[in-house]
């Protein structure tokens, strides 16, 4: 018997997202800290800091700032999904297809 699987990405895939919008942006709204991500986002993209810098950086900056498991679930309730989304994937499972989700984005979240 073949399995049959399909991946997908999240942001702007299975979920509705404003242009530039994602996961790591919400965060970063729901926190009031907008202005923190884009000061670590342009230092690496200016190479003035290391992927491994800025991974750590935002790390820090989320331990700082107390996040939980419960915010993160509660900020990707809020997320909207495409049109239909939910159907699709009922479609999905009722003709034994498993769907995967391949993201960059945040585990929690999605």
């Amino acid at each position: 018997m073949q399995t049959k699987v399909i991946v997908f990405d999240f942001d702007g895939t299975i979920s509705r997202v404003d242009k530039g919008f994602n996961c790591w942006n919400a965060v970063w709204k729901e926190l009031n800290a907008v202005e923190v991500d884009k000061k670590y986002y342009n230092m690496y993209k200016a190479k003035q800091i290391t992927y491994l810098e800025w991974c750590n950086a935002i790390e820090k900056e989320f331990v700082a700032r107390n996040i939980k498991e419960e915010m993160l679930q509660d900020i990707g309730k809020k997320i909207p999904l495409m049109n239909n989304a939910e159907e699709f994937f009922k479609i999905l499972k009722d003709n034994d297809i498993k769907a995967y989700i391949l993201s960059g984005g945040i585990k929690n979240i999605i």
